[in-house]
This record gives structure tokens, sequence and C-alpha cells, in this order.
């Protein structure tokens, strides 16, 4: 099952997957002029204008991040 953070704003996910990117070490965090990998997963735009993180696999998940996780993201993935 797929685990979600619902953000307000874009950059408020950004961040968050900023800090999951620098607890992992990833290259960016190693040296940000040469790599560009900075975090695990990226924001998606939801329906309602919000931004769903995908923290599935995530390692840093607070208590109170624990507790406001959903399943599912209000997002349509019908092409058309």
């Amino acid at each position: 099952m797929y685990k979600y953070l619902i953000f307000q704003t874009e950059q408020e996910a950004l961040d968050r997957a900023d800090v999951e990117g620098q607890a992992l070490n990833l290259p960016y965090w190693q040296d940000p002029t040469v790599n560009t990998t900075r975090g695990t997963t990226a924001p998606i735009l939801t329906d309602d204008g919000e931004w769903g993180l995908d923290v599935t696999d995530y390692t840093t998940l607070t208590k109170e991040e624990e507790a406001v996780l959903v399943d599912e993201l209000n997002i349509n993935l019908e092409t058309e």
C-alpha cells in the first residue's frame, strides 16, 4: 500500500523530500555542484490543488506525519 503526505504548496513537499534525501545522503547532498539527485520522490499535483508526496519508503517519518498519511491521491489517471 502506498503512503502519501499532503501539502498545500509544492515547495513544502519539495522541502520534505529534501529532508529524506539528506537523511539518505543522496548524491546532491554530498556535492551539489556536481550532482542533481536530492530526493527520492517528487510532489504530484492533485485535482484539488494540493501536492501529494509518495513517502511509502521514507525512513524519517515523524509520528505526526504518520498520523496524517493517506493511501491515495485525488488525481485523474485518465489520459486524453
